[in-house]
């Protein structure tokens, strides 16, 4: 259509007149229409950018809270509000739970720790410990549900429950090392530095290491239950990569295992005790049965060793130049050590009394009394430990009270020797007694020493207990390289170490810490557990006081 005309310069002829006024109608409809369609298309186009702006919603929400929070606080801040409960989705999610199936409006507050209540609860419960962090979900009725007399009932106070949660949560880390370059001569880069992998190209954090770690050796989980527990979570975890995984932290580790075993062998007193291990495959001949051999001092150091056999070689290698105490199980195999200028044995009253007991069923009477005898012995032990006594008085209380028994049991074994026959059971009991005579009394002498070797058959069960789990180990290194780790683990857990603080801790430092002695168990404890205890309540505290309200959602 052309442009608009003056009156002058319309026609004067009707019929062209018409023409004109059905052209401009036809224009203006033309027009009308592609509006329409462009309106429509912004409306699509609106519709879908709102559609797609509701699924990030959702998503955020579904990381980091309940689809129905109501967030507080300022949204021009740095830190979300919601950063701090990234890992308290669970709890998130069934406080809003609770929240929309009663109708309560609610809040939910991570706590720093040490601020549970004060007040001394009756009862057998105990208390829980002050260093875990407190999530404190609040719920209260909402405004419609709390009148009465006309007016809003007051709140007077609340009724508080404590339980413990549990929350296990995996997910990716990804680690940015921002870099940099000159503008000038675009030849200088540098990168931000960052920390290194403890397994070059490996896929696990060394949190996640010492996850593993701690599951298979302190919790016995084979590698291929671990696997189907990672599998459930949607994670492919082949049972190859946790075995190797751990396998090449036993490598990084074994130097800190061999520090300390010479803190070991530098006491005075070892307990020393061993149990079989199936090897799988030993020199292409198929299944051989292996040993697990345990060192542990009075300082609770852990350490493992495994042999292919129970020959002498095994704790040659370790005793041969320990001139103190060895408390074992009179095996043969130990006496080697006890030669003149050697170490001096220490026997054990617990194997001791097995034996009479194994004979109660022939000598009924005389091995119930034997077995008195011996228990008056331990009784004596009960009686320093109840009065706290230090070496010195150990050694006087037993000076005073168990020799006497000694001597008095000595007779007696000497006399019911005569009575039995000297095969059968109890004959058998008495002649093991009588030959270790000299070992089962040297602990009189001694405060430090113990009157059995149960400590050490404590520290033996761990193996015995995941050896029904795991049934074998592979090959003789691998045996070894696992006891690198059980004697880490062990160690840990003797002292009052978090396994998996300390194993993800000295993972992180093995490859920059040049005093190796400060990486052991005992070590860490001293130098690096009370760094890592502040950060991690620095951390909390960080977080603490961000509180999400929990309010039902709108029917509309």
């Amino acid at each position: 259509m052309s442009k608009c005309k003056t009156a002058t310069q319309l026609p004067d002829d009707i019929d062209a007149l018409k023409a004109l006024v059905l052209e401009r109608d036809a224009t203006i409809t033309y027009r009308e229409v592609m509006i329409t369609e462009r309106d429509a298309v912004i409306t699509s186009r609106d519709a879908t950018i709102a559609h797609l702006e509701h699924k990030v919603e959702l998503l955020t929400r579904e990381l980091f809270a309940p689809s129905s929070e109501k967030r507080t606080g300022s949204r021009e801040s740095d830190d979300h509000p919601m950063q701090g409960h990234f890992l308290f989705p669970e709890l998130l999610a069934a406080a809003q739970r609770v929240a929309d199936e009663q109708g309560v409006h609610g809040s939910i507050e991570l706590r720093s720790t040490g601020r549970g209540s004060s007040r001394k609860k009756k009862g057998r419960r105990k208390k829980f410990p002050d260093h875990l962090p407190r999530v404190r979900t609040v719920y209260k009725l909402p405004e419609t549900a709390r009148q009465c007399c006309g007016q809003s009932m007051a709140a007077m106070g609340e009724e508080v429950r404590q339980e413990l949660e549990r929350i296990e949560v995996t997910l990716v880390h990804e680690i940015v090392r921002t870099k940099y370059v000159c503008k000038s001569c675009k030849q200088h880069l540098v990168t931000t530095p960052g920390p290194e992998q403890v397994i070059d190209k490996g896929l696990l954090s060394t949190n996640f290491l010492a996850h593993v770690i701690s599951e298979h050796f302190c919790q016995h989980m084979p590698y291929y239950r671990l696997e189907q527990k990672y599998a459930g979570e949607g994670l492919a975890l082949s049972r190859s990569v946790l075995c190797n995984s751990t396998h090449r932290c036993a490598e990084l580790l074994k130097p800190i295992v061999d520090q300390m075993k010479k803190e070991v062998l530098a006491q005075d007193v070892i307990h020393t005790d061993d149990t079989p291990i199936t090897i799988q495959k030993h020199n292409n001949s198929g299944r051989k049965t292996g040993r697990a051999w345990i060192y542990l001092d009075k300082q609770d150091r852990h350490v493992y060793e495994m042999t292919e056999d129970r020959s002498q070689a095994g704790p040659i290698s370790v005793l041969k130049d320990h001139r103190g105490f060895i408390q074992a199980d009179a095996f043969p195999v130990y006496d080697i050590f006890f030669g003149p200028g050697g170490a001096t044995e220490v026997g054990c009253w617990a194997h001791t009394r097995r034996y009479f007991i194994e004979a109660e069923g022939t000598e009924p009477e005389l091995a119930a009394e034997a077995v008195e005898r011996i228990r008056e012995l331990y009784a004596v032990e009960r009686q320093a430990k109840r009065e706290g006594l230090d070496e010195q008085g150990v050694r006087d209380l037993r000076q005073r009270l168990a020799v006497p028994m000694l001597d008095s049991l000595r007779d007696w074994l000497a006399v019911t020797a005569t009575q039995v026959l000297d095969k059968g059971p109890m004959g058998k009991a008495i002649s093991y007694t009588q030959n270790l005579w000299k070992a089962l009394t040297v602990y009189t002498e001694n405060g430090r020493l113990s009157i059995d070797n149960n400590a050490a058959e404590r520290a033996i069960r761990p193996l015995a207990v995941g050896r029904k789990n795991w049934l074998f180990v592979n090959n003789l290194e691998a045996g070894q390289r696992a006891m690198v780790l059980y004697s880490l683990v062990q160690t840990a857990r003797a002292i009052g170490l978090p396994v998996k603080d300390y194993l993800a801790d000295v993972l992180q430092r093995i490859s920059t810490c040049t005093d190796i002695t400060k990486l052991t168990p005992h070590g860490w404890k001293q130098h690096f557990a009370g760094e890592v205890a502040a950060r991690r309540a620095v951390a909390l505290s960080a977080l603490a006081g961000v509180q999400i309200d929990l309010d039902k959602p709108s029917d509309d």
